[in-house]
Protein backbone atom coordinates (compact mmCIF):
# COMPACT_ATOMS: atom_id res chain seq x y z
CA UNK A 1 0.00 0.00 0.00
CA UNK A 2 1.34 3.60 -1.22
CA UNK A 3 1.41 5.55 1.61
CA UNK A 4 2.59 9.74 1.33
CA UNK A 5 5.65 10.59 2.91
CA UNK A 6 3.79 13.71 5.20
CA UNK A 7 4.37 14.14 9.11
CA UNK A 8 1.38 13.70 10.88
CA UNK A 9 1.17 16.28 13.42
CA UNK A 10 -2.68 16.92 13.92
CA UNK A 11 -2.61 20.77 13.21
CA UNK A 12 -3.31 20.46 9.74
CA UNK A 13 -5.00 16.74 9.11
CA UNK A 14 -5.44 14.59 12.17
CA UNK A 15 -3.58 11.42 11.89
CA UNK A 16 -7.44 9.51 11.70
CA UNK A 17 -8.15 11.53 8.75
CA UNK A 18 -5.17 10.63 7.12
CA UNK A 19 -5.11 7.11 7.72
CA UNK A 20 -8.97 6.92 6.71
CA UNK A 21 -8.13 8.86 3.35
CA UNK A 22 -4.79 6.21 2.48
CA UNK A 23 -7.31 3.09 3.49
CA UNK A 24 -10.16 4.68 1.20
CA UNK A 25 -7.71 5.28 -1.58
CA UNK A 26 -7.03 1.62 -1.31
CA UNK A 27 -9.38 -0.67 0.22
CA UNK A 28 -8.10 -4.04 -0.89
CA UNK A 29 -4.55 -3.57 -0.26
CA UNK A 30 -2.53 -4.51 2.87
CA UNK A 31 -1.91 -2.32 5.67
CA UNK A 32 0.78 -2.81 8.59
CA UNK A 33 1.59 -0.62 11.50
CA UNK A 34 4.08 -0.94 14.39
CA UNK A 35 3.32 1.56 17.10
CA UNK A 36 4.46 1.40 20.97
CA UNK A 37 0.99 2.29 22.13
CA UNK A 38 -2.30 1.02 21.20
CA UNK A 39 -5.36 2.99 21.84
CA UNK A 40 -8.87 1.36 21.59
CA UNK A 41 -10.69 4.84 20.68
CA UNK A 42 -8.47 5.73 17.74
CA UNK A 43 -9.15 1.97 16.25
CA UNK A 44 -12.66 2.47 16.09
CA UNK A 45 -11.94 5.68 13.91
CA UNK A 46 -10.44 3.58 11.51
CA UNK A 47 -11.72 0.09 11.82
CA UNK A 48 -13.98 0.51 8.76
CA UNK A 49 -11.93 1.22 6.78
CA UNK A 50 -10.08 -1.72 7.87
CA UNK A 51 -12.39 -4.29 6.90
CA UNK A 52 -11.87 -4.77 3.07
CA UNK A 53 -8.23 -5.17 3.39
CA UNK A 54 -6.07 -8.33 2.02
CA UNK A 55 -3.60 -8.05 4.99
CA UNK A 56 -3.79 -5.53 8.48
CA UNK A 57 -0.94 -5.93 10.77
CA UNK A 58 -0.35 -4.34 14.38
CA UNK A 59 2.78 -4.63 15.53
CA UNK A 60 2.71 -3.52 19.16
CA UNK A 61 6.15 -2.19 21.04
CA UNK A 62 7.63 -4.65 24.80
CA UNK A 63 6.05 -3.22 27.59
CA UNK A 64 9.33 -1.41 29.43
CA UNK A 65 11.32 -2.77 32.39
CA UNK A 66 10.80 -1.05 35.43
CA UNK A 67 14.07 -2.13 37.68
CA UNK A 68 13.48 0.55 40.36
CA UNK A 69 10.96 0.86 43.03
CA UNK A 70 10.88 4.46 42.36
CA UNK A 71 9.00 5.77 39.69
CA UNK A 72 8.81 9.34 37.79
CA UNK A 73 5.91 10.33 39.45
CA UNK A 74 7.33 9.55 43.13
CA UNK A 75 10.45 11.70 42.24
CA UNK A 76 8.40 14.46 41.13
CA UNK A 77 6.47 14.60 44.01
CA UNK A 78 9.55 15.17 45.94
CA UNK A 79 8.88 11.22 47.93
CA UNK A 80 12.09 9.82 45.82
CA UNK A 81 15.90 10.46 44.71
CA UNK A 82 16.26 12.57 41.50
CA UNK A 83 13.98 15.37 40.52
CA UNK A 84 12.24 17.30 43.66
CA UNK A 85 9.41 19.59 44.14
CA UNK A 86 9.96 23.36 44.96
Amino acid sequence: MFIPKKIIDNSEITLANFLNDVLTAQPDGRFDIATAFFNLDAYVMVKENLKGLKRFRLLLGKAPEIRSETTLGDNYQGRGRGIRSI
